[in-house]
């Protein structure tokens, strides 16, 4: 069984191997991965985990995330204060169109239904600045993000949340964009292993209530 010390020895020679081929190493965190080349527009109704996804893919792409809670955040202090919808898309399409381009901006929003998906695809791409773009929706089921919205600080209303789950709502599950956004979010979750808990989450630090007996 190799030591600690000889595994590091092994470790830095294949690294130094590997950099005088002109490439990197294959060891790491981030080996096997390739950069996401594409804008995202996040879809799904409130508690189905977007913003998670969303702060695990920016985190391990480089990119950039913000919604209209951040913007709202931003303006009035208060993610929940709806606030001028002009002045909150403007602050959001503005910090998208600042970030950095070659990697991906993320837009993290509460939902785009198919009543405003074509003008908010419109507004990206005119005010975000937005190239090719993916929807991506975490594979969360409408149980769990009941389950989730109710364990919130401020819990969406219930009427707001079967709202979205009408035809002329968010209805994620039911519509082919929701669908292929579903199995996107599936093929990032596994390309960037964004479900992967951290140290300090296995240890339960992050969450004091999981680990205990």
């Amino acid at each position: 069984m190799k030591t600690f010390s000889q595994f590091l020895d092994e470790s830095n020679r294949r690294a130094q191997i590997a950099s005088k081929q002109g490439r990197e190493s294959k060891s790491g965190a981030k080996s096997g991965k390739s950069k996401l080349k594409s804008d995202v527009k996040m879809i799904g109704i409130p508690g189905s985990g977007k913003s998670t996804m969303a702060k695990r893919l920016a985190k391990a792409t480089g990119g950039t995330r913000y919604g209209f809670d951040d913007a709202r955040k931003d303006e009035y202090g208060d993610h929940t204060v709806q606030g001028d919808i002009h002045k909150v898309k403007k602050r959001t399409y503005d910090t998208l169109a600042a970030a950095p381009k070659d990697k991906p901006r993320i837009l993290d929003n509460t939902n785009v239904n198919k009543q405003f998906k074509k003008s908010t695809d419109d507004e990206l791409k005119k005010d975000a600045k937005f190239g090719k773009t993916i929807s991506v929706s975490p594979d969360t089921s409408n149980r769990a993000a009941f389950r989730r919205n109710r364990r919130r600080e401020k819990p969406v209303p219930k009427f707001v949340m079967r709202q979205f789950m009408k035809p002329q709502g968010d209805a994620t599950r039911r519509t082919k964009e929701g669908q292929q956004a579903i199995q996107k979010g599936r093929e990032l979750t596994k390309r960037f292993r964004l479900n992967r808990r951290s140290a300090r989450a296995r240890l339960g630090i992050e969450n004091p209530k999981r680990g205990k007996a």
